[in-house]
C-alpha cells in the first residue's frame, strides 16, 4: 500500500508539473509576441519617385528620405540592392541631405551604402533627406530598387534603432530609345558653273554626363567645416575589436559608432578636448593645420551589454519552472521520509503496549519457606 501511494503521489506531481510548464508556455508565446510588437521601430524609410518609366542610355535620379515622426534620430544608414545588369551606379549627391555629416559612402555592383548623421550633437524629426542616387539605364526590362537588412534609423536619446523594417520597392520600367528616323540626302545641284565651297569644321560638344563604372570606387571627398576640424573617435573594447552603435561624447556632443565603431565630430576647434564613452574618458589635442585630413583619436572601452525585454521574461519564466520544480521534489522527499518513519514507530508503540500487559513474574525470596509458596 505503502509503495501504491508513493507511485501515486509521484504521478500527480509529474502530471501537475506538465500542466504548469504548458501554461507557462502558453504565456510566454503572448508575452513575446506582444514584446516582440513592442520592439518594432515607428520609423520608415522611402524612395522617390517609386515608380516611372526611363529610357536605355540616360541617366536618372531617386532620392532616399527618412520618416521617424515626433521620434528625434541624428544618424542614419540607408543599404540599398540594385539589379546591376539593367542598372549603373553613377554617384551619391548629399547636397540637400538634411543629415549633414557623412560618414560613409559606397556603391556599385548592386548595392549602395549611405551612412550618415547630425552634426554638433543635434538632431531631427519628422519627413527628412537622406541623400539623391544617380543611376544610368544599361538594359530594357522592369527592375526594383529596394532597401535592405542592416539599414537603420538611430534615435538620439539612447542610440537605438528604431526602423519599423519595412521595404516598399521602388519599381521601374526601363525601355529601347526610339528609332531615329532615316533621312535621305537631297540631290546635288546641277549648275553650268562650278563653284569651290570652304570647308568648315564644327565641334559638337558631348552633353553625356560621365559614367563611373561599378568596378571602380567612388571618389571620397573630406568635409572641412570652416570654424574647425574634422575629428573621428574610432572606439575598441579591451581585446581590440570595434565597438558599434554606441554613443560617444566630445566636450558635451554626441555621436553614435558605425559599423566600424567610428563616430565623428565636425566643427572641432584646435586644442585640448574630453572624449567619453560609458566610464571610459580620455584627453585629446586636436592640431591646428591647414590639411583637410582627418584627425582620428582612439578610446578603449568597456562593452556594454543590454538585455532585451524578451531575453529578461524568458530568464524569469526559467527561474520559474526550476523553482517549481525544486519545490515539488522536496514535498515528495519529505513525504517519503515521513512514510518510512510511520512503520517502525508502529512496531515500537506494539512492542511496548504488549510488554505493559503482561503479568509479573513471582519472586522467591530466599529466607522464606519452600511450603508457603
Amino acid at each position: 500500500m505503502y509503495q501504491s501511494y508513493y507511485g501515486n503521489g509521484v504521478n500527480n506531481v509529474k502530471l501537475r508539473i506538465v500542466r504548469f510548464i504548458t501554461f507557462l508556455s502558453f504565456i510566454s508565446i503572448i508575452v513575446l509576441q506582444q514584446s516582440s510588437a513592442y520592439a518594432a521601430g515607428s520609423a520608415s524609410f522611402s524612395i522617390s519617385p517609386s515608380s516611372g518609366s526611363f529610357t536605355k542610355g540616360t541617366n536618372f535620379t531617386i532620392s532616399v528620405n527618412e520618416n521617424s515622426g515626433n521620434e528625434t534620430v541624428n544618424a542614419v544608414e540607408a543599404d540599398l540592392s540594385y539589379d546591376q545588369t539593367k542598372l549603373q551606379f553613377v554617384s551619391v549627391d548629399a547636397s540637400t541631405s538634411n543629415f549633414d555629416f557623412p560618414a560613409s559612402t559606397t556603391g556599385g555592383n548592386g548595392s549602395i551604402q549611405i551612412a550618415r548623421g547630425v552634426s554638433g550633437g543635434g538632431s531631427i524629426s519628422g519627413d527628412k533627406r537622406v541623400a539623391n542616387i544617380v543611376f544610368t539605364v544599361i538594359n530594357s526590362g522592369s527592375t526594383t530598387i529596394s532597401i535592405k537588412n542592416g539599414s537603420a534609423i538611430v534615435r538620439d536619446s539612447d542610440a537605438q534603432d528604431i526602423w519599423n523594417g519595412l521595404n516598399t520597392p521602388a519599381n521601374f520600367t526601363l525601355i529601347e530609345p526610339a528609332p531615329k528616323p532615316v533621312t535621305q540626302p537631297n540631290p546635288a545641284p546641277t549648275t553650268s558653273t562650278p563653284t569651290t565651297q570652304s570647308k568648315k569644321t564644327v565641334a559638337i560638344a558631348s552633353t553625356t554626363t560621365p559614367v563611373v563604372p561599378d568596378d571602380q570606387p567612388i571618389p571620397t571627398t573630406t568635409v572641412v567645416s570652416n570654424d574647425g576640424y574634422l575629428v573621428a573617435v574610432q572606439l575598441f573594447d579591451k581585446k581590440g575589436q570595434a565597438i558599434t552603435k554606441t554613443t560617444v561624447t566630445l566636450d558635451g556632443k554626441k555621436s553614435v559608432t558605425d559599423d566600424k565603431g567610428i563616430a565623428g565630430f565636425p566643427s572641432v576647434t584646435a586644442g585640448s578636448h574630453t572624449i567619453k564613452s560609458g566610464s571610459a574618458s580620455k584627453t585629446i589635442t586636436v592640431k591646428q593645420n591647414s590639411s583637410s585630413e582627418v584627425q582620428i583619436f582612439n578610446l578603449t572601452a568597456n562593452r556594454s551589454y543590454r538585455f532585451t525585454l524578451k531575453q529578461v521574461i524568458i530568464g524569469f519564466i526559467i527561474l520559474l519552472v526550476i523553482l517549481f520544480i525544486y519545490g515539488y521534489l522536496s514535498r515528495i522527499k519529505v513525504k517519503k521520509i515521513a512514510n518510512l518513519h510511520i512503520p517502525q514507530q508502529t512496531e515500537t508503540l506494539k512492542s511496548a503496549t504488549q510488554l505493559h500487559n503482561q503479568e509479573p513474574a513471582t519472586v522467591i525470596h530466599p529466607n522464606e519457606p519452600i511450603d508457603k509458596l
